[in-house]
């Protein structure tokens, strides 16, 4: 998987946070999302948000799951 997430710690010097970064993108081929530490990762937090998304238009759309084919 292409995505990592990178948790930033404010008590991190920015040169470390650098550095790895540098490390995970170049060495490892990583794209890097920085983000505050907090519960989920973000692919699932973007996806969650999406499926409801679609859930809502469905609902606008008078679409029934169970008798759609």
């Amino acid at each position: 998987m292409e995505l990592l997430e990178l948790i930033i710690d404010p008590t991190i010097k920015a040169e470390v946070i650098e550095r790895v970064s540098e490390f995970l993108t170049k060495t490892l081929g990583k794209i890097i999302v920085k983000c505050n530490d907090m519960p989920g990762f973000i692919a699932n937090r973007v996806g969650c948000f999406l499926l409801e998304l679609v859930a809502r238009k469905a609902i606008s759309q008078n679409l029934d799951v169970a008798t759609y084919r």
